[in-house]
């Protein structure tokens, strides 16, 4: 498709610039159309859309196509800009005049003509799905054989021949172009022929511009002064001669002291038929401007072929060679000396390569390069830019073809300039070798670590001190040679720098690749530490110090905090797993001592010293407690915030430090909130005894506990109020305490007057005058009207009554104070809650079920019958 849709947009230009001529009266007849005049930027969209159905009637390929283009004097900036646009009106990113119509033009393009269309509605020639599909995999896999190639059991990616050529993208790259520059001044030595516009122009005492064609004849046409013949000339020498001749009528131009001034330039410049035969992509007759080079002649053409050689371009004038062009120059050099300007019926003779020889390796530029007969290796090194600092390069290796085999030869670099490259000749360039010729290494306890030079006088003192001599912490006794031996296995050498460093004519010479290592004292023991925990700023651990206090370990860690006990200060000492002490059982042994806050021990612990791996335990005082805030609010004399006196001040205490209960006061609807633990697991055993506390006495069972409490945990009534956890939870970390206040003010201190915790909220509001229903009515979070004549089934109905998933005999109530109370069941009667004001009644949905599937249904049958089958054939036996 995308190289269908490339040839229909080149074939747009094809016909389009057929047609443009046509449109203006000029002949049809392709060989005898001159295209150099055409800018793309003046037609519209109307001009281009107009030839779109004579697009695939052209009948000629996508090189073709734009071939003949550039052979009719088009330039390739215009060929670029004409494809671009062709590409948005596709798109309908035409001209803001002309988008309507080329909408409705397109419409009916992609109209496709009845003869065209099958029985089935499909277009002849078009492709189903399922051929894309297999076009798609094929091309995949044509793509995937074509990029790559299996070298060794592994796929590699190939690189194309073309690709390989030094210099072959010069000519085959859409983002350059050697398009010549028509805005650039008139070159001095620019030779005039016939079609040449001049621009004269005349200008002091006296004003005058002329403009004039050359004419066939090679003249041009002047009032009052006749023909002039200019052709052949160059611009310097028809400068001269049109002052000579208008000098008759400006005498201003006359004199050593001239008053009027001639100037003369190019106005639109000819157009010149060159031909390019050889080894070229595409050879041919090309109509090019001309100011046009041999290297826009050749970029027009697409450069040399894959046999086609860069290094030898021949320009061929009137039978004779006028310029041989070897490109590398402009490649190596940036030269141009050779870019000769073209002349109408130049030839442009491009030669097969001669030596074409291939560089892999360590080289800047890998690749293909064609070579002249009398250049030698050096000279190929050039061309690639040198050797990477990875090459290997004393040693250069060159695969040669001999024709009946294969050779190598092995070339000296200081003999590369007489070593002459054959065509074929491979040259490798190896990488160096992963290894040192002369490094020793030295690690540990030095001031300077790491790899030196070595030397032939290198030693292991000399080699210490240029490491800059023994770190405190060396350890004497053993340190130790590693050596690669010729073999490449290792040898290891132990020397005792205690004697060896004392001894001033002992040493040891190193050898290439010796490794030293001195180790640490601290690399051949366990780490020490110290342990401090409970109540200091930074409990943890810490490096163990030698002659370490117990006062010493308590400023490290941030020193003691108000809840400190100064009672009690204990340390724990590991016990050493020697003989004496293996029958033992004890596992650590403990030290007690009194501290003051001061940090002064006891005189008996003064002289205690730490030793590696004790542990201190700081522990908190019996009688230390911050202080733990809770909240009243709703209907009491002073709401607000108060802090517990007692670690057992209970909910009348609370409402008596408020200033009591104002008459406003629903006691019924009065209700504890209470914070729960952090962790899930606290925080749902929390949940469950809030639960069980707010249980009716009314609801009483077997499954009580000793307390008279239902284990709502362990029984199966905590299935039936499951969904209650919802109801009982005001946050994720917040749920509502069961009260009856009434019975909390009414005896003070007995079981229902609970005692409060950091972070509960108490709240007696108003009466309320409300009921609020869930779970399983029609209408969920209703809210109706309280009224005392009302029971449950009459707030049942206020929520459009059960729905159908609804199981009534689970149904409970949740009362404004947090208590529950749920169904009961007389004979087959449900008893349902009495209704108090401020109540949310929960209806429990019976939860959906997934009915059998298809196969499940077989599966069971097929089992059923197996079993029946099986029965039957034991009975008979």
């Amino acid at each position: 498709m995308a190289k269908s849709f490339s040839l229909i947009k080149l074939g747009f230009v094809f016909v389009f610039l057929v047609g443009f001529q046509i449109l203006h009266g000029q002949d049809a007849n392709l060989n005898s159309t001159d295209l150099s005049t055409v800018k793309v930027d003046q037609l519209s969209d109307d001009q281009i859309k107009s030839f779109i159905s004579r697009a695939e009637q052209s009948g000629m390929s996508e090189d073709q196509l734009e071939q003949a283009a550039l052979a009719r004097g088009m330039q390739p900036s215009e060929i670029d800009k004409l494809r671009t646009r062709v590409e948005k009106i596709k798109q309908g990113q035409g001209s803001e005049n002309d988008s309507e119509n080329f909408r409705d033009g397109i419409k009916n393009y992609n109209q496709p003509d009845e003869d065209k269309v099958t029985k089935r509605g499909q277009i002849k020639g078009q492709k189903t799905q399922k051929d894309i599909d297999e076009d798609t995999q094929l091309k995949k896999e044509g793509d995937e054989e074509e990029l790559f190639e299996t070298i060794n059991g592994k796929k590699v990616k190939k690189v194309k021949p073309e690709e390989k050529i030094f210099g072959y993208k010069l000519f085959n790259n859409r983002k350059i172009s050697f398009e010549p520059s028509l805005n650039m001044p008139t070159p001095s030595n620019y030779q005039l022929g016939p079609a040449d516009e001049l621009v004269i122009d005349i200008w002091g005492a006296s004003q005058q511009t002329y403009k004039q064609k050359i004419s066939s004849e090679g003249s041009i046409s002047i009032s009052n002064l006749g023909l002039v013949f200019l052709s052949g000339m160059t611009i310097e020498e028809a400068t001269g001669i049109l002052k000579k001749n208008l000098s008759k009528i400006y005498a201003g131009l006359r004199g050593s002291s001239p008053n009027t001034f001639l100037k003369v330039s190019l106005g639109a410049v000819r157009s010149v038929k060159v031909n390019i035969v050889g080894d070229v992509t595409v050879p041919g007759t090309y109509t090019l401007p001309s100011l046009a080079t041999v290297f826009n002649a050749l970029y027009a053409a697409g450069g040399p072929a894959l046999n086609g050689s860069l290094r030898n371009v021949k320009l061929v004038r009137e039978g004779k060679t006028v310029a041989e062009i070897d490109f590398y120059e402009f490649l190596l050099k940036g030269e141009q000396k050779d870019n000769v300007r073209l002349q109408d019926q130049d030839v442009i003779f491009v030669n097969p390569y001669n030596n074409r020889v291939e560089v892999k390796g360590e080289v800047k530029r890998p690749g293909l390069y064609d070579m002249k007969d009398n250049e030698s290796l050096k000279d190929l090194i050039y061309f690639t830019g040198g050797y990477t600092d990875k090459a290997y390069w004393q040693r250069l290796v060159i695969v040669r073809k001999t024709g009946k085999e294969r050779k190598v030869f092995d070339v000296d670099t200081q003999k590369a300039d007489s070593f002459k490259m054959a065509n074929g000749d491979q040259l490798m360039v190896d990488s160096i070798l992963n290894r040192f010729e002369n490094r020793v290494e030295i690690k540990g306890a030095v001031y300077r670590p790491g790899i030196f030079a070595g030397t032939d006088s290198m030693t292991l003192k000399r080699l210490i001190e240029k490491a800059d001599g023994l770190r405190g912490d060396a350890f004497k006794n053993r340190a130790t040679i590693f050596r690669t031996k010729d073999d490449l296995t290792m040898e290891v050498i132990p020397v005792d720098l205690n004697v060896f460093m004392a001894d001033s004519t002992d040493d040891i010479a190193l050898k290439r690749e010796d490794m030293v290592v001195i180790p640490s004292i601290f690399d051949l023991k366990e780490e020490y530490f110290l342990k401090i925990d409970g109540e200091v700023g930074k409990p943890g651990l810490y490096p163990f110090v030698a002659n370490s206090t117990v006062e010493d370990l308590i400023l490290r860690s941030g020193g003691l905090l108000e809840s400190a006990s100064f009672a009690r200060l204990e340390i724990a000492r590991r016990i050493k797993n020697n003989m004496a002490e293996s029958a033992s059982n004890q596992i650590a042994e403990i030290f007690q001592f009194k501290i003051s806050q001061n940090l002064t021990l006891s005189p008996e612990a003064s002289k205690f010293m730490l030793q590696p791996f004790d542990q201190v335990f700081i522990r908190r005082s019996p009688g230390y407690e911050p202080q733990a805030s809770i909240k009243v609010t709703g209907e009491v004399t002073f709401p607000g915030n108060y802090v517990l006196s007692t670690k057992n001040e209970k909910i009348s205490d609370l409402i008596k430090r408020a200033g009591g209960l104002t008459p406003d006061a629903y006691i019924q609807g009065a209700r504890l909130v209470r914070k729960l633990p952090v962790d899930r697991k606290q925080r749902m055993e929390a949940l469950y005894s809030l639960i069980k506390h707010s249980k009716s006495p009314s609801d009483a069972n077997n499954s009580r506990d000793s307390k008279g409490i239902i284990d709502f945990k362990d029984s199966k009534e905590f299935n039936d109020y499951r969904d209650s956890i919802k109801i009982f939870m005001l946050t994720e970390n917040e749920a509502v305490v069961g009260i009856n206040l009434n019975k909390i003010m009414a005896n003070p201190g007995s079981k229902y007057d609970l005692n409060l915790q950091k972070g509960d909220s108490l709240i007696v509001p108003k009466e309320l005058q409300t009921v609020r229903l869930n779970g399983g009515v029609l209408i969920p979070s209703s809210i109706v009207r309280y009224k005392s004549s009302f029971g449950f089934h009459a707030y049942i109905t206020g929520a459009g009554g059960f729905a159908p998933t609804a199981i009534k005999s689970k149904s409970y109530v949740i009362y404004a104070d947090g208590m529950v109370k749920r169904t009961h069941k007389i004979l087959v009667f449900n008893q349902f809650p009495r209704i108090k004001p401020g109540a949310e009644i929960y209806v429990p949905v019976r939860p959906e079920r997934k009915g059998m599937s298809a196969g499940e249904a077989v599966s069971l049958l097929s089992t059923l019958g197996l079993i029946i089958v099986t029965i039957i054939n034991t009975v008979k036996w």
